[in-house]
């Protein structure tokens, strides 16, 4: 039984792809429900399932606060967040409920993500940000022999492994997790709100982990317009700058390779 949370925000453009993919699932007999929260789109959603519901907000409340509400109106123990500008192979939900049911304790279980050109999108999987980390990420640093390790790139994407954070494009995870965790962190407007959820989790004992045998179509940045772009790039940053102080006293153990 699972409860799949959509938080959209101007993204008519992809999310009807989304859930006819989800609608098309090879889900046996997994019970779902769709829970959408609408960050106040230009254009409405309108979508005639009885399995969706949809929760219009009167301002764009940001993404961690939306998460957090589509979850509170949520049924079931299990619950899925998958962005809007995703679509799902036949089998993407029944491979990691699965796979996550087989899990002798609470976890958060990512998938691989590709993009719509179906090269592997390395977001997928991170390890913690130490700057050790993000400088060989960002600057490209592989053309002098340092490996983004940032991304795992010395494990293959074909092989499923527990990781410091998963995507939170497609994330599966446990309700009982997710209360013990006081949900996602609302200081979060936009980005971080995942790597800061999985981060916490793994200070509590539970496993995070890249699942290889589940497979997503992500556009990444399908919400991003011209006319938004700074918008969206102010809180990357604004995010990567709360998630440093509020995470400083890891940031301090520089060559400790897990956040245990």
């Amino acid at each position: 039984m699972i409860s799949i949370i959509i938080v959209t925000y101007n993204s008519s453009k992809y999310i009807y792809k989304c859930l006819e993919s989800i609608f098309k699932s090879n889900l046996k007999n997994i019970n779902i429900e769709i829970i959408i929260v609408d960050n106040k789109s230009k254009k409405d959603i309108v979508i005639e399932n009885p399995n969706v519901t949809t929760y219009l907000m009167d301002k764009n409340i940001g993404y961690s606060k939306a998460l957090n509400y589509g979850i509170s109106k949520s049924k079931y123990s299990t619950i899925l967040i998958v962005n809007p500008d995703t679509y799902v192979l036949k089998n993407s939900i029944f491979n990691i409920y699965t796979y996550y049911h087989s899990l002798k304790k609470e976890s958060i279980v990512g998938c691989k993500i590709l993009n719509y050109n179906s090269t592997f999108q390395y977001s997928s999987r991170r390890k913690f940000p130490y700057f050790k980390y993000l400088i060989p990420h960002i600057f490209k640093l592989n053309f002098i022999g340092l490996q983004n390790k940032y991304n795992y790139s010395t494990i293959s994407e074909k092989n499923t492994h527990n990781v410091d954070c998963a995507s939170g494009s497609f994330m599966l995870f446990p309700k009982s997790l997710y209360n013990k965790l006081d949900g996602f962190d609302e200081r979060f407007f936009l980005y971080f709100e995942d790597t800061d959820f999985c981060v916490r989790a793994k200070k509590i004992d539970s496993d995070i982990i890249y699942f290889s045998d589940s497979t997503v179509f992500h556009k990444k940045y399908g919400s991003t317009t011209y006319k938004n772009y700074f918008f969206v790039r102010f809180h990357f940053y604004l995010s990567f700058i709360k998630f440093y102080f509020k995470h400083f006293n890891d940031y301090l153990i520089f060559n400790k390779e897990d956040i245990n």
